[in-house]
């Protein structure tokens, strides 16, 4: 069952048509793109003008989750997959990115972006990938364009025009906050302990803000892997 959070979404996606959902983790993301896909890819008056959609993931362990969620909760039989080794587009199809991308000249795949009525992005925040943008770029007559992330912008100025231009501004937003006080997931408690130790930086990590990744790593390594007073 969606949760409220989740219905809201799915009803702002459809009236908006194009933007973005910035959800949290833990939201069920998953659940709120196979509710909307559905609503938009099957006509229940004349099952003659269903429409095609997609879903586009960059991750081979998310491909595998998503396409067992959809053929969980939808016809299986409606269910295509665009991967290495296998391109069956139907109704709804879960899309692997990379593989797109390497045939996306191929009229087969063509055809298949340019049939699309809408798509759902996975993990928005690496769509502005050159390669990616090509892909989704191809969707030219998409009417539903709708991206999913917890962090879709604010990389840099550039990355994020490229973000916005295929699917919109944030349409949608989830916090930690609402999924704590709907139940979805649990108030976290916080506990600061003070470790006996020394805890500096040498000199060379000190001078300049470039040592700043080097500070990082150094910290992580020394003060907590192999800090013996806090393991």
């Amino acid at each position: 069952k969606e949760t409220i959070s989740q219905i809201e979404a799915i009803e702002t996606c459809l009236r908006q048509r194009t933007g973005i959902v910035k959800a949290a983790t833990n939201y069920g993301k998953t659940r709120m793109a196979i509710g909307f896909l559905k609503l938009i890819s099957y006509d229940v008056s004349d099952y003659s003008k269903n429409r095609p959609t997609a879903i586009f993931v960059s991750n081979t362990v998310i491909y595998n989750q998503l396409l067992n969620e959809f053929k969980k909760y939808c016809n299986e039989d409606d269910i295509g997959e665009v991967r290495s080794g296998k391109v069956d587009p139907r109704l709804i199809t879960v899309v692997m990115m990379q593989t797109c991308y390497k045939w996306m000249k191929h009229p087969k795949i063509k055809k298949f972006l340019q049939s699309l009525f809408g798509y759902v992005s996975d993990e928005l925040h690496h769509f502005s990938s050159s390669s990616y943008h090509k892909v989704l770029s191809l969707c030219n007559n998409a009417v539903y364009r709708i991206g999913m992330s917890g962090t879709p912008l604010y990389k840099d100025r550039l990355s994020d025009l490229k973000i916005i231009e295929l699917t919109g501004e944030i349409i949608y937003e989830v916090s930690n906050k609402t999924l704590i006080e709907e139940g979805v997931s649990a108030k976290p408690q916080i506990i600061i302990r003070r470790v006996p130790g020394t805890y500096e930086y040498p000199d060379r990590l000190k001078k300049n803000r470039e040592s700043l990744w080097g500070r990082y790593f150094y910290a992580v390594s020394n003060f907590i892997v192999d800090n013996g007073n806090l393991n």
